[in-house]
Formats: structure tokens, C-alpha cells, sequence
């Protein structure tokens, strides 16, 4: 049971609270002397701990801050040891599997959250404090919430990041968020082009901390030199650590393109070993020159991205071939053949079959060349029936796109169509206007000959 305590001028008082079941006892007074308690009984566990947490929350929106695991001489100070975050530097933080089963079960639970840090704090680890002041901003995100959790940040930096506390400093190559006492999303790149971060041990350390146990969303950037640079020794790295299993979004090549590096000059690498390390997947996006893909089997998959300048035939076959029965939304960029985009209309044969892909609701067939002049082909595929959503921006399209589009306007009629960034006139986007359900259709091209159409990105 954790102590609370409030010091002012002259005002120096104690508080702290134990929950059993349907009620709980609250204890508190001027910190030295035994104080005076009350119990208070309600119809439900749940109630009681709504209740509970209520007056947590109150006590710290009013400035009361941890002091000490109860279990010792309640209201005596001389007599408990006071856990001060700030003297801990360093230390490991506690671990309950139960508990934290508890919250990987049932994330949306707060309770639980709450459970786990008054059991952190019973055994003095201050993140009990952190998730406690965490929780309290979700209601009443007040300044002085805010200046306590920065402090406690502050102070537990060594104990929470194990040694990664100085990436989180502007530029240093690591962004996170939290939620109640745990990483929500994290980041890490190589932010400036002078940086020697060691991208893959720092995700092998990150991954492996208690605070980083229920991830949800995790971003890669560079991991190298820009211009012939490799995402390969952080995907090794994922693969080495296959954790946390509760990693739904991935994004592998989160920079800045032609900024930080041309989308060609970095390679993705062989992302074969990533279904088994992490087969809850229901994000994965790829940016970069081409990958091995090997044999793709993520059952709870729901999009898939791979932006690129080159999209390789055996990447189409392999994306053909993936197991993905959940998957909802297909976006894949195809390039120009001179940076390795050798892939044609024939080689989509088996994805507008929509083999396999029976919950697929949105394609991108993006950044392409080739759909110009095989519209008519493109209308008869039977993946169309089930989609809202057809993307083929970023590529060829004409005029004589659009007049096929509307000999087959059955086809597109139910769709949300994007043809932005293509070579269309404005009696092109006017005749398109006619036949899909919604169109995006900004940033048309002007080409005098064909031989001056390119895709949007390449290099």
C-alpha cells in the first residue's frame, strides 16, 4: 500500500489508501502521528475501485507525491523508509507476469493499470507514481501533473531507459509515448547524417526493457550512411529479440525522402524472419530500394505497404503468394525498371483474382506505369467487385485511361478512385468525375510525349 505525502509552508500531511474488494480504507494526518482512518463499503469491487481511483487522482492533482511502500508504522515517519525516485537512479524496475498479464489482456481496462502501480509502488519502484500521474492527466492534465511526471522522467531516466535516456534529448535518435507507465509507440533512426547511433543494439536494448513490454507501434528510420544504406542490421536485430508479441504496427524505413536519403539509395534487406517474430503484425510498412520477402504469413495482418522507386517481380510474386486472410488494405509502389521495378500488368494476375484476399477493401497499384493501356484489363478483374477503395496515383494515366475507365464504368462506380499525380487534362479528370463515386484527382502532369511521362518517384 503506497504512502502519499504533501509538504507546504507549514503544512507537512500523510495520506495513503488500501483496497479490498468492495471497499477501502483510507488513512491520513499530519505526518508524525498515527492520523485518523475511515473505511467505506460499496455494492461492487468495481465501484470501489472506481472510487479509488477518483481519490488518487484528487490527491495528486493536489500536489501530493510518493513517499514511501506502506507496511511499516503508518503515519510515523521516523520509522518508514522513504523511497525518493530521486535517489534510485539506476535501479531496476519491479515486474508482476500476473498483473501485467492482466493489462496485456485487457489494455482498455485502466483499473488494471492502476492495480500494477500500487503494486510497483508497494515495492518501492517509483514507475508506480509515474502510471499513477499518467493516469490522473487522462481526466485533469493540470500543470502541476505535468511538471510531476517530467520530474519523475527526469529523475528515473537510467532506471526506466536502461541506459537510453540521452537519445530521448532532440536529435539523439529516439521519439516515444507513453501510456500509463508503458512505451506506446517508439521510434529509432539515425536523425542527422553525422550520427553513429547504433540503431540495431539500440532497438535490441529498448525492446527488452519492462517498459517497453506491451509496445504497440514501433518505427525504424536510417540505420546507416545515407546513399547505399541498409535497413538489414535493425531487422536482424527484431528478429534476434522477437519481442514484445504485442507489436501491431511496423514501419521499417521511416525517413524522409529525397531529404534524408533518395527512397533507392537504402535497401529494405530480408524481412523473411519477421512473420515468425511477430505474427500478431496487423501493420507493415516497408520504405526502400527492394526486399526479400520470402514466405509471408501474418494471419492478423490488415494493411500492407511497400513504398518504393523499384518494385521487383519476385516481390510481386511473393505478395501474391503471402497468407493474409485479414488483410484489408494492399498499397504497393512499383517504380521505374532502371531502379529494379521489372514487375508488369501480367504479374498482378493472381492479386486481381484477389486470391486470398477475401477482406481486402482498399489497392494501391501506385507510382506505376504500367496500368496505362491496360485499363480495360484492370476493369474486368474481379477484385474490384469487393474494393471501395482504387488508388493508382503517382503514374501514367491519360485521357485515353479515363475514356476506357468510362466504356467500364460499372467497374469503378462503387469506388473511391485516386488518380492524382498522373498526366490527365482537365477533360480527363471531367470524364472520371462521371464514373467513380469519389475522386481525388490533384496534381496532374503535363507531358508532350510519352517518352516524358516518369513516375512520380524513382531515384
Amino acid at each position: 500500500m503506497p504512502i502519499y505525502e504533501f509538504s507546504e509552508g507549514t503544512s507537512h500531511k500523510f495520506w495513503e489508501i488500501e483496497l479490498d474488494g468492495s471497499s477501502f480504507t483510507a488513512r491520513w494526518g499530519k505526518i508524525g502521528t498515527q492520523g485518523q482512518s475511515k473505511r467505506q463499503d460499496f455494492g461492487s469491487p468495481a465501484e470501489a475501485q472506481r472510487e479509488y481511483d477518483k481519490l488518487i487522482a484528487s490527491k495528486l492533482k493536489k500536489g501530493y507525491q510518493l513517499a514511501a511502500a506502506a507496511g511499516e508504522s503508518m503515519g510515523t515517519q521516523e520509522t518508514r523508509p522513504a523511497v525518493h525516485p530521486e535517489r534510485s537512479r539506476g535501479a531496476t524496475t519491479a515486474g508482476n507476469p500476473d498483473l501485467e498479464a492482466a493489462i496485456l489482456a485487457n489494455p482498455d481496462d485502466l483499473g488494471s493499470y492502476l492495480v500494477y502501480a500500487d503494486w510497483l509502488q508497494s515495492n518501492g519502484d517509483p514507475r508506480g507514481e509515474l502510471i499513477s500521474v499518467q493516469h490522473a492527466r487522462l481526466s485533469s492534465d493540470t500543470p502541476a501533473l505535468k511538471k510531476r511526471e517530467e520530474q519523475l522522467m527526469k529523475a528515473q531516466g537510467g532506471a526506466l531507459f536502461g541506459g537510453l535516456e540521452k537519445l530521448l534529448e532532440e536529435g539523439g535518435g529516439l521519439s516515444v509515448t507513453w501510456r500509463l507507465g508503458f512505451l506506446k509507440t517508439a521510434r529509432v533512426a539515425r536523425e542527422q547524417y553525422d550520427s553513429d547511433l547504433d540503431v540495431a543494439g539500440t532497438l535490441e536494448t529498448l525492446l527488452t526493457l519492462p517498459i517497453a513490454a506491451h509496445l504497440d507501434s514501433l518505427s525504424v528510420g536510417l540505420c546507416e550512411e545515407p546513399g547505399d544504406g541498409s535497413l538489414q542490421p535493425a531487422i536482424d536485430a527484431l528478429a534476434r529479440v522477437r519481442g514484445p508479441q504485442t507489436l501491431r504496427s511496423l514501419f521499417l524505413g521511416d525517413f524522409e525522402y529525397p531529404d534524408q536519403s533518395d527512397i533507392s539509395s537504402t535497401s529494405v534487406g530480408d524481412v523473411t524472419k519477421l512473420s515468425a517474430a511477430f505474427p500478431k503484425l496487423q501493420s507493415l510498412k516497408l520504405r526502400g530500394a527492394g526486399a526479400e520477402l520470402g514466405k509471408l504469413d501474418l494471419p492478423e495482418l490488415r494493411e500492407f505497404t511497400f513504398e518504393t522507386g523499384g518494385l521487383p517481380t519476385e516481390c510481386v510474386e511473393a505478395i501474391s503468394r503471402a497468407r493474409w486472410p485479414k488483410l484489408q488494405k494492399l498499397s504497393l509502389w512499383f517504380g521505374d525498371e532502371n531502379y529494379g521495378g521489372d514487375a508488369g500488368f501480367d504479374d498482378l494476375e493472381t492479386l486481381l483474382a484477389g486470391k486470398g484476399l477475401g477482406q481486402l477493401e482498399e489497392l494501391g497499384l501506385v507510382n506505376c506505369s504500367f496500368i496505362s493501356g491496360n485499363v480495360d484489363s484492370l476493369a474486368k478483374a474481379k477484385v474490384l467487385r469487393q474494393l471501395k477503395r482504387l488508388d493508382l496515383s503517382m503514374g501514367f494515366l491519360t485521357d485515353e485511361d479515363a475514356e476506357a475507365m468510362v466504356r467500364h464504368a460499372a467497374a469503378f462506380k462503387n469506388l473511391e478512385l485516386d488518380v492524382s499525380h498522373n498526366y490527365l487534362t482537365r477533360r480527363g479528370v471531367w470524364l472520371l468525375q462521371k464514373t467513380a463515386r469519389q475522386l481525388v484527382s490533384t496534381d496532374q502532369q503535363e507531358a508532350d510525349t510519352d517518352d516524358d511521362r516518369y513516375v512520380a518517384v524513382g531515384e
